[in-house]
């Protein structure tokens, strides 16, 4: 038996609590008790709710058959239930409820008693109307995956954009009917946003639908509850046609390009033949020789811009010369840009290179250029600028466009927004630039004047100096002299150590400290962790000669004997620009 303070306590308890407790007859249904959140509940007095058959009047007209039944049968059988079902509150409003009910049974087995919890579900149920709604109308097809790929749940947009039933890919996996060329991208990002529950990289896949045909769909995951339940909520929609649109326009563009490059080929060809001609009949001027070395450097260099161009891949280059990039880049796109836009480059006659593949510096300036060029529907001009500007690369691309409204600026670089026709653009292309410049630790800036034009600024690091001081620690002469040659030659101040002991009599100052795995002949050297105490600002890159897996955690990177001198350079560039 619970004393008397204790009695109070609950009782005190019950009073206060955001829900009605009560208890009724088990064959009546006839409340005996409710506490007072019942007035509040449906706005009738305590005494009310204790008035014979009142249950059952405030039952709404459409639920009060399923609930009677209900709680009678689960009575009968003798089992606690849970209801959920609408009464009518006294000003005639619904007011939907949940119902936790426990059957109470006297030391002979006998039903003596209902208790039970009525809880105010009423802003949950219209919250989750209003869902229903969304994703019941919704032209994109909202699909719940679980952690292995199987569909558990896709909207009712599945029907006219894919053509299956609403219900008939439940229990189906997802990566079944995702091309196979696009299945890996579909599975990482998966496993991504399971990970991470702000993860929302937007990915473009194709999906079969239901007649065998593949449709591209734009698709963004985010996790579900943090990630507690182990599924993902997917957003898709249809961008068949639009990338066959992009498909189209770079025909269009790659056909005028191949006519420029007809044309200016032709002219080189025209210039060799002439002179080759005037040869061969020994009338040749003097200058001849030279006319057809310049007209193959011309072709050359044609050649250069158009493998250049052609390079989509992010690359593995740790530099790239943004000045050379961006006069190379903007001299193929003068021919496809527009004759009513005029693409002008401008670069300052010393500017350091940044520390990114030139593939992926070409993608933020092609994509920047693009966009100012859609601003510019009646033609204008598009400066492109690269200069130095302090320890940072600057690439300003302006237009004398149509400017953007705060709205669209605030917007600018969200996936898939964009004020283009429907058709017209993905709404990726400043998204990725921005992906591209945060990645690599740089800044953007925009300055825009509705009517007056746009400018964007993008600061991007320098790449690393050469001029850093690098510690050879190798007990082969050999070794030591040939990378510390290619060291030289790339601009680097060499330091040289033979032995574990002489690399740590080596005075402060070093910025890299290039081991041999096993100095002095030991399994492991522990040099890179002395060092590392002495200067925790040295970068360690370790050489190894030997084949399999070693435990090299203090080092910044690991080379495998042998390696080019390429990969050695690189490999310094990346660890001095993390620094």
């Amino acid at each position: 038996m619970a004393s008397q303070p204790q009695r109070r306590w609950l009782h005190d308890l019950i009073e206060r609590i955001d829900a009605v407790v009560w208890e009724a007859d088990p064959e009546t249904f006839q409340f005996r008790y409710v506490s007072p959140s019942a007035e509040r509940l449906l706005g009738f007095p305590t005494e009310h709710w204790l008035r014979p058959g009142f249950w059952v009047e405030r039952l709404h007209p459409a639920d009060r058959d399923r609930a009677i039944e209900a709680c009678v049968a689960a009575t009968r059988a003798g089992d606690d239930h849970r209801l959920a079902y609408r009464l009518v509150a006294s000003d005639g409003s619904e007011v939907w409820v949940e119902d936790d009910v426990r059957l109470i049974r006297n030391p002979d087995d006998a039903p003596v008693a209902l208790r039970g919890v009525l809880v105010d579900a009423t802003s949950r149920r219209r919250e989750e109307a209003v869902f229903r709604f969304l994703l019941e109308h919704s032209s994109d097809v909202i699909t719940i995956i679980d952690a292995d790929g199987v569909i558990r749940y896709e909207s009712p947009a599945i029907v006219p954009l894919l053509g299956y039933a609403q219900d008939e890919l439940n229990g189906v996996n997802a990566f079944d009917l995702i091309h196979p060329e696009d299945a890996p991208l579909a599975r990482e990002t998966l496993q991504d946003a399971l990970r991470t529950c702000d993860f929302t990289q937007p990915i473009e896949i194709r999906f079969k639908h239901r007649d065998g045909t593949w449709r591209w769909l734009e698709s963004i995951g985010r996790n579900m509850v943090g990630g507690s339940v182990g599924a993902v909520i997917v957003t898709s929609r249809d961008i068949t046609m639009q990338r066959r649109a992009g498909e189209a326009q770079k025909m269009e563009a790659l056909g005028r390009l191949a006519n420029t490059i007809a044309h200016d080929f032709n002219n080189i060809l025209f210039v060799v033949k002439g002179h080759a001609e005037l040869l061969r009949s020994g009338r040749a001027p003097g200058t001849s020789l030279q006319e057809l070395i310049d007209a193959a450097d011309r072709g050359a260099a044609l050649t250069r811009r158009l493998l250049s161009f052609s390079r989509r891949q992010l690359t593995q280059e740790e530099a790239c010369d943004a000045a050379l990039a961006v006069r190379e880049l903007v001299s193929m796109l003068r021919p496809v840009i527009g004759e009513a836009i005029e693409l002008s480059a401008h670069t300052a006659s010393a500017v350091a290179d940044v520390a990114m593949g030139r593939g992926v510096f070409e993608q933020i300036v092609l994509n920047l250029v693009l966009n100012a060029r859609d601003a510019l529907p009646d033609g204008g001009r598009i400066a492109v600028t690269v200069e130095s500007v302090g320890s940072r690369v600057r690439v300003r691309v302006a237009d004398t466009g149509t400017g953007m409204d705060d709205a669209t600026r605030k917007r600018m670089f969200e996936p898939f927004f964009t004020t283009k026709l429907e058709g017209a653009g993905t709404g990726l292309g400043l998204a990725t630039v921005f992906s591209i410049v945060t990645q690599h630790d740089g800044d953007i800036e925009v300055e825009t004047t509705l009517g007056g034009g746009t400018t964007f600024d993008v600061y991007l690091p320098l790449a690393a100096s050469a001029s850093a001081t690098v510690l050879v620690a190798d007990d082969d002469e050999l070794v030591r002299r040939v990378v510390g040659e290619a060291l030289a030659e790339a601009g680097y101040r060499v330091l040289f150590a033979d032995s574990a002991e002489a690399a740590l009599a080596v005075e402060a100052g070093v910025d890299i400290a290039l081991l041999d795995a096993h100095l002095d002949h030991r399994r492991r050297s522990d040099l890179g962790e002395k060092l590392r105490l002495r200067d925790p600002r040295l970068r360690v890159v370790v050489m190894t000669g030997l084949p399999g897996p070693e435990d090299y955690e203090f080092a910044d990177a690991v080379l495998a004997k042998p390696f080019a001198f390429d990969e050695l350079r690189a490999t310094l560039a990346r660890v001095l620009n993390d620094r």
